[in-house]
């Protein structure tokens, strides 16, 4: 069989570019978390590392996000799991403090919520929600892009044996 070679180059720059955005869309980045300065919504900054000394599960999001508010129930009926194991669940916005605060207002969530003044993509994070879960070293040790169901008894339990 002879396949013209245009046909063979079209398809391996057709890899190539399908590897690029799976990695850029679907795949966490690594982020230097020590280094990350993040507010609270009364602008108070803080650097993860404060946190060093117990599990956090990071989690990236936007008000505007569907995907990120479709999880939320998912995310916060885990989050209350996760604190009786020891495992703290924040989430950062690169959106203002307001828009934060008017969302915990209007859903309820008393999630640690945390604004940052760097862009998603200044972090290297292109799709939202983006969660990572941090050990009490500061390592992360799992991250997920997308939307998961966090409560699940599944997922509960391969957090805490990540740990």
């Amino acid at each position: 069989m002879n396949i013209p070679y245009k046909t063979v180059l079209f398809v391996i720059a057709a890899l190539a570019m399908g590897g690029y955005f799976y990695k850029k869309y679907f795949i966490a980045p690594k982020i230097s978390f020590p280094n990350l300065t993040i507010y609270d919504l009364e602008g108070k900054a803080h650097q993860l590392d404060e946190f060093k000394g117990k599990p956090i599960l990071v989690n990236f999001w936007a008000t505007w996000c569907g995907t990120c508010l479709q999880e939320m129930p998912e995310l916060y009926d885990a989050s209350k799991i996760l604190k009786e194991k020891g495992i703290e669940t924040i989430l950062i916005s690169d959106e203002t403090p307001e828009k934060v605060r008017n969302y915990q207002d209007k859903s309820g969530y008393d999630f640690q919520y945390f604004t940052t003044k760097l862009d998603r993509e200044d972090l290297k994070i292109y799709s939202i929600p983006t969660t990572y879960l941090m050990d009490k070293n500061g390592n992360v040790v799992f991250s997920k892009v997308g939307k998961e169901r966090w409560s699940s008894p599944e997922m509960i339990k391969s957090l805490i044996d990540k740990l």
